[in-house]
C-alpha cells in the first residue's frame, strides 16, 4: 500500500493552536432564573449546573439545551456538584444532605443526611475522586466539618471537625492529597498530611489566605490554583506544598479552574463575582511560570462557578463554562489545530484527500483511494455541534470528486465562521478545519 497523506487543504484559513474564541452568553438556554453556584462537565457536551432552591439542570449538547433535574421536595440550596462519569455523580446541599445518581441525574437518592446525626450542618462543597473515595465540607456557625466517602459501611461518615468554617474542598488523590479552604476567621488553606489516614488526621497549613476555591490540573496534579476573596489567586507547581502569586493579581477572586492537555500549555481561568469579570492565564515555564492574569470578558451578571474540560476528540481544544446569577451561563472554547491529531488524523485506507472548494452552500472534496471504502462526511461548528452529515456510501478505487451540501436545511446557509470537516472512512477518521467567508 502506498504511503498515506494527511488532508491537504487549499484556499482556507486555519484556526491556529491556542486561538481564543469569544465568550458566548448561553443564559437563555438554561431556562431558569435561579442563581447557579457550581458547574461540572464530564466532557465538552455533558454537564450539570446547580444552585439555589434545589436547582439541578443538565445539558447533553454543550449548553444549548438544558433539562430540569431538580431535587423533589428540597427547597434548600444545592451548593456543589461532582461526577465521575456521565452516569454517576453526587450533589451536596445546605441542608447537610448528599444525593447520588447512577443514571445521569434522572433519579437521585439520599446518600447521607447530617440531620440524622444531629449535627445540623450546612454543606458548602463536594469533591469526588472515585466511586468510594470522596469528600464533602461544610460548617455550623463558626465551626467546620468534613464528611468522607469510603469503602466502609456506611459509605459516608463524619470525619473531622475544625474551629473554622470550611467553604471549599478538593482532592486529586483520594485520601492522600486533599485540600480544604476557609473563608472566615483564621484565613487558611489546609492540606491533608500525605501519610496513612488516622481517626484524627493532621491538616498542616500551607497558605494563610482567605480561600474561596481550589483546583488542580487533572492530567498534571503538580499544577494547581486557589482563589482568595481578598488577595487574588495563588498557584503551586509542586502539588500544593508551596504557593505563590503573580504580580498584579490582587483583588478578590471567587472561583478558579485550570487544565493541562496535550497540544496546549496549561491554562487557567478565574472569576470575580463583584466585577462580573473572567480572567485567564497560561503556563510558560519562565519566572514566574504563569503569565499575568488578563481580562477575558466582563459579563452582565455575577459569576459564582467555573469549570474547564477537554474538547471533542477530533480537534485539540478546551471548553470552559461559567455560571452565576439569574441562571446565567457563559461558554468559551480555546483550541483548534491544523496539526495531526494522534490516532485519528491519518487513514490507512486513503491515498490522499483534498478539500478543494469551499462556498457558503457546499464544500468540494477530492478523495483518492487504492481500495473501495465507505465514507461519511460530518460538519461541526467550533462548539462541537453537528451541523450536517452526508453519507457518500461506497467510494470506488481511484480518484473521485464530491460536492457536499453543508447548509442547515430549508435552503438556509451556515453563517460565516470556523467549521470542522470530519470524514469517517470505514472505522477510521480524519479531520480538518475550514472557514466560511462571504
Amino acid at each position: 500500500m502506498s504511503s498515506k497523506t494527511l488532508i491537504a487543504v487549499f484556499l482556507l484559513l486555519f484556526l491556529g493552536t491556542g486561538t481564543v474564541l469569544a465568550w458566548v452568553d448561553l443564559s437563555e438556554y438554561t431556562r431558569t432564573t435561579e442563581c447557579l453556584t457550581d458547574v461540572f462537565f464530564v466532557n465538552n457536551d455533558t454537564g450539570w449546573a446547580v444552585g439555589l432552591n434545589g436547582t439541578i439542570i443538565k445539558t447533553s449538547n454543550g449548553g444549548y439545551e438544558w433539562t430540569n433535574q431538580s431535587l423533589l421536595d428540597v427547597s434548600d440550596d444545592v451548593s456543589g456538584v461532582d461526577f465521575i462519569s456521565s452516569s454517576t455523580g453526587w450533589v451536596a446541599t445546605t441542608a447537610g444532605e448528599i444525593y447520588k445518581t447512577v443514571n445521569g441525574g434522572s433519579d437521585w437518592y439520599l446518600a447521607y443526611s447530617d440531620s440524622a446525626n444531629g449535627y445540623d450542618l450546612e454543606f458548602s462543597d463536594i469533591s469526588i475522586f472515585s466511586e468510594y473515595d470522596g469528600w464533602v465540607c461544610g460548617y455550623k456557625g463558626a465551626r467546620g466539618c468534613i464528611v468522607r466517602l469510603s469503602t466502609s459501611w456506611p459509605p459516608w461518615r463524619y470525619n473531622h471537625t475544625t474551629g473554622f468554617r470550611i467553604e471549599t474542598i478538593y482532592t486529586y488523590g483520594g485520601g492522600t492529597n486533599v485540600f480544604i479552604g476557609r473563608q472566615i476567621h483564621f484565613n487558611a488553606i489546609y492540606a491533608l498530611c500525605r501519610r496513612q489516614m488516622n481517626p484524627n488526621p493532621y491538616w498542616p497549613s500551607v497558605l494563610n489566605k482567605r480561600i474561596s476555591d481550589i483546583d488542580f490540573c487533572v492530567d498534571n496534579t503538580q499544577l494547581g490554583w486557589t482563589a482568595t476573596t481578598n488577595d487574588g489567586c495563588y498557584y503551586t507547581v509542586n502539588g500544593g506544598s508551596n504557593w505563590s502569586t503573580l504580580p498584579g493579581s490582587g483583588g478578590g477572586k471567587f472561583a478558579v479552574t485550570c487544565i493541562d492537555i496535550p497540544g496546549f500549555p496549561p491554562l487557567a481561568w478565574s472569576i470575580c463575582d463583584n466585577t462580573n469579570t473572567i480572567y485567564s492565564t497560561r503556563y510558560n515555564g519562565n519566572t514566574p511560570p504563569w503569565e499575568n492574569w488578563a481580562i477575558d470578558t466582563v459579563t452582565t451578571t455575577c459569576l459564582y462557578g467555573i469549570c474547564s474540560v477537554k474538547g471533542p476528540s477530533f480537534v485539540p481544544s478546551v471548553y470552559v463554562y461559567a455560571v452565576g446569577g439569574n441562571g446565567s451561563l457563559w461558554k468559551n472554547i480555546v483550541g483548534g489545530s491544523d496539526q495531526p491529531i494522534s490516532g485519528i488524523s491519518s487513514c490507512e485506507l486513503l491515498t490522499d484527500v483534498h478539500l478543494i472548494g469551499v462556498t457558503r452552500g457546499a464544500i468540494t472534496i477530492e478523495i483518492e483511494s487504492d481500495t473501495e471504502v465507505t465514507v461519511e462526511v460530518h460538519i461541526y461548528d467550533v462548539t462541537g455541534r453537528l451541523k450536517s452529515t452526508t453519507d457518500l456510501g461506497s467510494i470506488p478505487e481511484g480518484s473521485s470528486t464530491y460536492t457536499i451540501d453543508h447548509g442547515q436545511g430549508s435552503g438556509s446557509l451556515l453563517p460565516m465562521g470556523v467549521y470542522y470537516c470530519v470524514l469517517d472512512i470505514g472505522r477510521e477518521r480524519i479531520s480538518t478545519s475550514f472557514v466560511l467567508i462571504d
